[in-house]
């Protein structure tokens, strides 16, 4: 029983063949199957957005989001302060 391999099989893998840490490599396989569906769906990012998750560390996401919810609370209670008066 053999087995055929088709031309489209060989252009796009399953799995990508690049190395971790290499963001060029990791572009290429991101513009090679980009419009594959399912592609990038099980954990797997496109390149620019795992760059910008690089960016802070999860202790500063959390104090970023706390930072934020306060905000939001001081703009809603800015807003409806005038309606109390």
């Amino acid at each position: 029983m053999s087995h055929k391999h088709h031309a489209h099989d060989a252009d796009h893998p399953q799995e990508p063949t690049n190395q971790a840490g290499d963001p060029i490599a990791e572009y290429k396989d991101w513009s090679e199957h980009r419009y594959d569906p399912g592609y990038f769906t099980g954990g797997r990012l496109p390149p620019t957005i795992r760059a910008y998750q690089k960016i802070l560390k999860p202790r500063d996401k959390r104090v970023l989001l706390v930072l934020l919810m306060i905000a939001g609370l001081f703009a809603v209670l800015g807003a409806i302060w005038p309606l109390f008066r």
